[in-house]
Parts: C-alpha cells; structure tokens; sequence
C-alpha cells in the first residue's frame, strides 16, 4: 500500500529528469504537478493521468494533479 503525502511538489519541465522526478515522487506518495513550455509533452500524461512506473521494488503508478 502507498502512503499519500499531504505535501504537494511542482516539476518544471517534462523532460528526462523531470519525468524521473515525476516517477521517483509518484511512487513515494507526493501529490504532484508537472509544467512544461511545450504543452505538446504534457499531452500524453494527461491523457492517461499520469505515468506507469516499473522498478525494482515493484510497479506503480505515478498520477499527476492538473491544473485548472
């Protein structure tokens, strides 16, 4: 079972680490926002709300909170 923390985290850039940070900070139960300047590499992960993780200790997901 994951925790849910009560702390939310703002990425900025979808990029490589921010899509590592996305995932690292999923799994561990943040509440998270991911931004980008190109809206276009935000499409996907809004359309499947969020990421799928894979690691060592097991497979996740990691849900993004949009912003209105």
């Amino acid at each position: 079972m994951t925790k849910r923390c009560t702390e939310s985290v703002a990425i900025i850039g979808a990029g490589i680490g921010g899509l590592y940070l996305l995932a690292e900070l999923g799994i561990a139960g943040f509440k998270l926002r991911l931004h980008d300047l190109d809206d276009s590499k935000l499409s996907e992960i809004r359309a499947r709300s969020g990421v799928d993780v894979e690691s060592e200790s097991g497979d996740g997901r990691a849900a993004g909170r949009r912003r209105r």
